[in-house]
């Protein structure tokens, strides 16, 4: 095939205004003829606005894209096979930092790098897509007569730079389109927006995650991005980067949003649960006082540092400030879940069936809250069938009476609980066997009246066991099909 001249390389493009950065693009686009290779960096938002213009400004072109959604390792037959189906002259190439982001995530996997390696150019090997680009750049110039626009953020472009010198350096020109200031503003709030918590990130699939890094890496890197909104940004990168449990990650993030604003509560707040998950809960509380005396009405400071104090059992501190977190946010569960849970350990039963009876009013589905009201009422009909058992040794019959009514009573809370979720069918056997006990212990109390009910309650009970069996079984069934 026809050799193909290349032409010398250009300096790269300094930032004169973007109105001229576009048209020298479009100048270099239009006049190009075969093959040619072009960078652009830019954000994902911006990259969009530009490639939707040139297709406008530039109809006597045929324009194609590849923009793609994960991690590849080889480029050039995925050019070759959408060049050969599509008749183009200029093909925009997005989503190269995918392959990117996955070579990082496999070495912290094989934890073949330190946080200085992460942090720093001197990476540890190439990346496959990257070897693949140097040794196939010959290919690209003799067996495509197109423009090829690689659109890569500014991470990427560096990974470039540093590791595909051979394929970079046969570029033409790369441009910079950093975003106009209102655009970056924008965008900024839209991400810094979201309202996910950190199960809601971790959720996500790891391409999602690393989408979402990616756009924010992107509005980091800007320019003209505030110091205020970087720190934020950081702080949100982050808290994904905790969902991936990239935890010597996330806290050099947090590091770094604090070093730019250090009144940023959030970095504050996501710095103690890294401390959190590291293990290490006294400088994890520290993060979290600190982001309390920035903004005390932060609920997340408040929830997870119960969380430490839990942890570390010091179970009335994390009493306090669970209720700090519910009097800021009342609907959530979770609070309410974990209060109750610290009451429990503190023996104080009543107090804690409240908190899990709140949680539930919250959260129906809420399994965890189910199982230990259960338990506390299961342990609370156990405590009072023992008492009872001491007044019949004793032979203090008009005590045993009384005791007697606390106890049923105590069954029937227990009997409309587990009637009412059907999540716990086991509890119904729960049910039936305390109420045996109590009539085994009581025979002479109940007449035969009393005797008929609670036969048809016994009763009741099996055929309620028995219809949740056969429904659980039919579930399974239609699951399995």
């Amino acid at each position: 095939m026809l050799q193909k001249s290349l032409e010398p390389n250009i300096e790269i493009q300094s930032k004169p205004a973007s109105r001229d950065r576009y048209k020298s693009l479009l100048r270099s686009l239009k006049r190009t003829k075969g093959f040619r290779l072009l960078f652009m960096e830019s954000s994902p938002a911006k990259a969009t606005e530009i490639i939707g213009k040139i297709k406008e400004d530039l109809p006597q072109k045929k324009i194609g894209e590849i923009k793609l959604e994960a991690s590849i390792d080889k480029f050039y037959d995925l050019a070759e096979k959408f060049v050969q189906e599509n008749d183009i002259n200029i093909l925009f190439v997005r989503g190269l930092e995918h392959s990117l982001y996955e070579y990082e995530r496999i070495k912290r996997e094989e934890k073949d790098w330190n946080s200085e390696d992460i942090y720093s150019y001197s990476w540890k090997g190439v990346p496959n897509i990257l070897n693949h680009l140097n040794q196939q750049r010959e290919n690209f110039r003799d067996n495509f007569d197109v423009c090829f626009v690689f659109v890569l953020p500014y991470f990427a472009v560096d990974y470039f730079i540093r590791r595909a010198l051979d394929f970079f350096d046969w570029r033409s020109n790369l441009y910079r389109f950093p975003m106009e200031e209102d655009l970056l503003q924008k965008e900024s709030l839209r991400v810094l927006s979201e309202k996910l918590y950190l199960n809601d990130y971790s959720a996500l699939t790891p391409n999602q995650r690393r989408e979402k890094i990616m756009e924010i890496q992107a509005l980091i890197d800007e320019d003209k991005q505030t110091p205020e909104q970087k720190s934020n940004l950081l702080a949100r990168e982050a808290y994904l980067q905790i969902a991936d449990k990239n935890y010597e990650v996330a806290i050099n993030l947090c590091e770094s949003a604090i070093k730019v604003n250090a009144d940023n509560y959030r970095a504050w707040v996501n710095r103690g649960i890294v401390l959190h998950k590291l293990e290490r809960y006294s400088e994890a509380i520290e993060s979290y006082d600190h982001a309390i005396s920035i903004n005390p009405d932060d609920y997340r400071a408040w929830y997870n540092r119960g969380n430490v104090l839990n942890k570390l059992e010091r179970y009335t501190e994390a009493l306090e400030s669970y209720d700090s977190a519910i009097s800021i946010n009342p609907d959530n569960d979770h609070a309410w879940m974990n209060r109750g849970i610290v009451l429990r350990k503190l023996e104080r039963y009543s107090e804690a069936l409240e908190s899990f009876d709140r949680a539930l009013s919250i959260n129906p589905d809420d399994d965890y809250a189910f199982s230990s009201y259960s338990f506390i009422l299961f342990m609370k009909i156990f405590a009072t069938i023992y008492t009872l058992g001491i007044y019949i040794s004793l032979r203090l019959y008009s005590k045993r009476i009384e005791i007697l009514k606390v106890c049923l009573d105590n069954i029937l809370e227990y009997y409309k609980f587990i009637t009412k979720n059907n999540k716990f069918r086991f509890g119904y056997l729960n049910f039936l066997l305390l109420y045996c006990v109590i009539i085994s212990i009581n025979f002479e109390y109940f007449n035969k009246i009393k005797m008929i009910k609670v036969v048809i309650t016994i009763i009741k009970i099996i055929i309620i066991i028995l219809i949740n069996g056969i429904l659980s079984r039919l579930s399974n069934e239609t699951r399995k099909t």
